[in-house]
């Protein structure tokens, strides 16, 4: 059964990719693949089973695609639609969530569950988490993204989604969520967590060129401790 969220994305799978080109978007553009430069950072995909959680249209996929030919791959993701706009194989792809799909290997080496905790509230995530430990081979490493709650753009962000029923994301009726990384417990242990997107919406629609400037200055620049209050999104990795 499709919910709010499937539902969403659904409506916007045609034009998803768009969102993120550079010469339309240059701000999104960059954050959209900072977070997949931090999560697939050394990595050497050879040889390694990969499950994705939330693959939408295939941009760790494609990804992954230009360091290996055929991975040993396999995603899967609530929306139908966006599933359908990537590049990802059908025998290796299937719609619904983790908790609700049988994948094709008892473990996988690595997890990534990228853009997904944001639309997942928190009884639903421990489900997730726990689905992921039993899928996650020992030494293997998961790899998700949150949305960052002590940001001070996650709190301007819901209070525009009290006021505005409209277009886009902050318009929708569904529940958005923010985690810090001590949401995963053991057995999953946190090996590395990196705070980035020094933002704040709506700056960062309104003047994406100057936006741009700043994400990049605070990736290079930016002290460790201010990332935290300063950073609108986290990628974390654990290990089992």
């Amino acid at each position: 059964m499709k919910t709010p969220v499937s539902q969403y994305f659904d409506s916007i799978a045609d034009d998803y990719d768009h969102r993120y080109d550079a010469s339309a978007r240059p701000y999104h553009s960059y954050l959209h693949q900072q977070r997949l430069r931090i999560a697939a950072r050394d990595i050497d995909f050879a040889g390694q089973r990969i499950l994705e959680i939330g693959a939408g249209t295939g941009s760790l996929y494609d990804l992954i695609t230009q360091q290996l030919a055929d991975p040993d791959y396999f995603a899967c993701d609530v929306s139908e639609e966006m599933l359908a706009q990537s590049r990802i194989p059908l025998q290796q792809r299937a719609v619904g969530g983790i908790t609700e799909i049988i994948p094709p290997h008892a473990a996988f080496d690595l997890i990534f569950m990228l853009g997904v905790s944001t639309y997942i509230s928190p009884e639903v995530l421990q489900a997730v988490l726990a689905r992921v430990t039993t899928l996650l081979a020992p030494e293997g490493r998961f790899i998700v993204s949150f949305t960052n709650p002590r940001c001070l753009d996650w709190h301007v962000r819901t209070m525009i989604r009290r006021v505005w029923h409209g277009k886009g994301i902050l318009g929708q009726s569904f529940q958005t969520f923010a985690y810090l990384p001590h949401v995963a417990t053991p057995p999953l242990r946190l090996h590395h967590a990196e705070w980035y997107n020094a933002s704040v919406t709506p700056i960062n629609t309104l003047l994406p060129n100057l936006s741009l400037r700043v994400a990049r200055w605070a990736d290079k620049h930016l002290p460790e401790g201010l990332r935290s209050l300063c950073c609108a999104d986290i990628v974390a990795i654990y290990t089992r």
